[in-house]
């Protein structure tokens, strides 16, 4: 008997096509727990017992905390029930990413708003996008005070350098 042998490009191929499917499955997990959990029809599934939607989350069948469930409700009803966007198009996006762009899509009116920071939360790695959201929810001007600090090369020990002033540095360094 001859043992079949897969390529390493094989695997690959398989573990894209997993993570493609699992991006996938989140959305259409949301999409249910939102029709289960509008109108407490969580309830209605599972009969007596299982009052609240803590407590429907959380049975051992499903395994999720409030936090997650409600997270992927709610990028399920902000990205494809009240915006309009195909789910597979939502899928594309690292999840993590989604969440990190909720707070922000949810005071958005238009998808085409929402289009531009989509396409950011595919192409942008984790850091740089949380950074992106971060300067959207805070997008008011920052107020900074620039100090020099000088580092003793013995101790490690840091002093501020005084009578340079926060205009001079923000000039010397192009801020």
């Amino acid at each position: 008997m001859t043992a079949i042998t897969i390529s390493p490009y094989e695997y690959h191929k398989a573990l894209i096509e997993l993570i493609k499917k699992s991006k996938q499955n989140f959305i259409v997990m949301g999409e249910i727990l939102y029709h289960l959990k509008t109108d407490d029809n969580f309830q209605q599934a599972v009969g007596e017992g299982i009052d609240t939607w803590i407590d429907y989350v959380k049975q051992p069948e499903i395994g999720l905390s409030r936090g997650e469930a409600n997270r992927l409700v709610q990028i399920y009803e902000n990205f494809v029930h009240r915006l309009g966007f195909n789910p597979d198009e939502i899928a594309q996006v690292p999840i993590k990413n989604l969440h990190y762009l909720l707070p922000v899509v949810k005071e958005m009116e238009k998808s085409e708003d929402v289009k531009e920071l989509l396409y950011e939360a595919v192409s942008l790695s984790q850091a740089d996008f949380k950074e992106r959201v971060y300067d959207i929810k805070n997008s008011e001007d920052r107020t900074y005070t620039y100090i020099i600090m000088k580092k003793s090369d013995q101790t490690g020990a840091l002093t501020r350098v005084y009578d340079i002033e926060s205009e001079d540095i923000k000039n010397a360094f192009g801020i």
